[in-house]
């Protein structure tokens, strides 16, 4: 694809990749409690463990593809500067908004059946929402605030501008995106241990 973006096949799979895991762990995770319905009606244990077990197998596949991305990455020609050990810190963020949605998600499947359809269509509503095929620049300045609402779209953005500008974002943003990702996962995860107690009956 030609595209006026600098080193735009890195720009382009990084982003691919980010909302892949992001994706793939929120929409199996969903799915989850119902996929362990017979473990969960004969023993007790922690629901949650489920939820975290279905997300950390996301995690793995995630860091494989990473190992791929950074192979990649070097074969077009683009250096690995120390900035790129910040990166884990946005992994982190990534895994707690994706873990703290499929919380959400999976408290809200127990009631309403047809959410994995409708959670299917935002997905790809999501996917053109997010800078991820292009770059926020065309989008005009007004409405940057609005895009920036999706953590999402702050980690893609900010792990690029470690990767291709060997640059980190500005403390006051990385704090932005940090309170962001601790409020989405508390927020799932306290909606989730509200109804825990129901799940068996539920399933």
């Amino acid at each position: 694809m030609q595209s006026p973006i600098p080193n735009y096949p890195v720009y382009l799979l990084l982003g691919i990749i980010l909302w892949t895991f992001f994706s793939e762990a929120t929409l199996i995770g969903m799915n989850s409690l119902l996929a362990k319905r017979d473990l969960i009606t004969k023993i007790y244990f922690p629901r949650s463990i489920i939820i975290f077990a279905s997300t950390l197998s996301s995690l793995i596949t995630l860091l494989l593809n990473l190992v791929i991305f950074l192979v990649f990455m070097l074969v077009s020609g683009l250096p690995l500067h120390a900035e790129a050990f910040f990166f884990i810190i946005y992994i982190i963020e990534l895994y707690m908004v994706a873990t703290g949605i499929t919380f959400l998600l999976a408290s809200l499947y127990l009631h309403f059946r047809d959410l994995q359809h409708i959670w299917e269509i935002l997905l790809q509503i999501g996917f053109w929402l997010t800078p991820i095929i292009y770059t926020v620049s065309i989008v005009p300045f007004k409405y940057h605030r609005y895009i920036f609402l999706n953590p999402l779209a702050r980690i893609i953005e900010y792990s690029r501008d470690i990767f291709i500008n060997h640059h980190i974002p500005d403390l006051s943003l990385n704090l932005v995106l940090l309170a962001m990702s601790v409020v989405i996962f508390v927020f799932g995860y306290t909606i989730f241990k509200s109804q825990a107690a129901k799940v068996a009956e539920k399933l």
